[in-house]
């Protein structure tokens, strides 16, 4: 913006408005804060919660919950493993 224009009268408000666009950038995580405080104390609600929020929207594959009695057929199906098949299915493990 400096560049551009060449005035006298100009090039002071050009410069303010470059550091205006500096404490802007530089401040943009404290006024973050800052309003993410004020929200929570009006609404109660938090930033945080809306990462997370936008997070799940986002997800291509989301969470699916399992009802109780087909988990608990899912983990009646399930065989455990002999010594001898960890053994040798577990060749790295401690």
């Amino acid at each position: 913006m400096v560049g551009i224009v060449r005035s006298d009268s100009s090039q002071g408000l050009s410069q303010l408005a470059g550091y205006g666009i500096a404490f802007v950038l530089l401040t943009w995580p404290l006024l973050w804060i800052a309003v993410g405080y004020v929200r929570y104390l009006l609404t109660g609600q938090s930033l945080e919660r809306d990462r997370v929020s936008a997070q799940a929207v986002a997800d291509r594959s989301p969470a699916q919950l399992t009802a109780p009695p087909a988990l608990a057929r899912l983990i009646a199906a399930t065989v455990a493993l002999s010594d001898t098949e960890l053994e040798t299915n577990c060749a790295g493990c401690a």
